[in-house]
C-alpha cells in the first residue's frame, strides 16, 4: 500500500493535468488500487513506465486521457490487448490481462481503469449486474473525470468518449434493483447510498457503492 501511495503521489507531481484534479477526486479515485476483489498487485509503476511516451506535461486531462484510453492496449507490445468474453472471473487483474494478452468487459475495466490512475487521471469502474432485457446479461465499463464531469467508455481498443453500445439499455435500468447502474467504491464506503453486487463471483459479493442510474 505504501508503494501504491507513493508512486501515486509521483505521477500527481510529474503531469500538471494530474495537479489540476481536485485532491479529494484524487483520493478517491486516483489513489485506490483495487476495485472489485481482483489481486492487490503492485501495477502502477508497470503502466506509469509504459504510457510515459504516450504523455506530455502539456496535455490538457482530456488529451491525456484520450491518449491513455487509445494507446494502452498496444503500449505492451504484440500480439495487442483484445476483448474476450467469459473470461471473468478467470482473467481480472492486470498480471491477469498482461499475461493473457486479452480480458472480457470486467477485467477490461479494471486494466483501463488502472492505467488511468497510474498517470494521475481520476477513473473508476461502472456497471449494471442484469441488464433489464429478457436476455438480463451483465456489464462493466469505466467512467473518465475531465471537463468538470464523469465520461462514460467502453473498456477496449477503438471506443470512443461517450459514444457506448449499450446507451439504449441503459435507459431502461431500474434504480435500487439489481438493474440499476452502479460504481463500487469499497474505499471510501462511508459515502456508499447502494450496494453493487458481482454476480460473477462465487459466491456472489455485495459492495458498498454510489447510485448512477438516474444519470443514465
Amino acid at each position: 500500500m505504501t508503494a501504491h501511495a507513493e508512486q501515486a503521489v509521483e505521477s500527481r507531481n510529474a503531469y500538471s493535468w494530474s495537479r489540476s484534479v481536485p485532491l479529494e477526486l484524487f483520493k478517491a479515485y486516483v489513489l485506490p488500487y483495487t476495485h472489485f476483489n481482483e489481486r492487490s498487485e503492485d501495477w502502477r509503476s508497470k503502466f506509469f513506465e509504459h504510457l510515459k511516451p504516450l504523455l506530455n506535461d502539456q496535455m490538457s486531462l482530456k488529451d491525456a486521457a484520450t491518449a491513455v484510453q487509445q494507446g494502452v492496449w498496444t503500449a505492451f507490445g504484440e500480439p495487442k490487448i483484445h476483448f474476450k468474453g467469459n473470461s471473468t472471473p478467470e482473467v481480472l487483474s492486470p498480471s491477469d490481462v498482461f499475461t493473457k494478452r486479452y480480458g472480457s468487459c470486467t477485467g477490461l475495466s479494471i486494466f483501463l481503469a488502472d492505467a488511468l490512475r497510474s498517470c494521475g487521471i481520476p477513473a473508476r469502474i461502472v456497471g449494471v449486474a442484469e441488464w433489464n432485457q429478457p436476455e438480463k446479461g451483465n456489464h462493466n465499463w469505466v467512467e473518465v473525470w475531465f471537463e468538470e464531469r464523469w465520461n462514460k467508455v467502453d473498456a477496449g481498443p477503438g471506443e470512443q468518449w461517450n459514444k457506448v453500445w449499450f446507451s439504449a439499455l441503459a435507459q431502461k435500468a431500474v434504480e435500487h434493483s439489481l438493474s440499476g447502474i452502479y460504481s463500487p467504491i469499497t474505499w471510501l464506503p462511508s459515502r456508499a447510498n447502494a450496494v453493487y453486487r458481482v454476480t460473477w463471483a462465487d459466491p456472489q459479493l455485495e459492495l458498498p457503492a454510489i447510485e448512477l442510474t438516474a444519470l443514465y
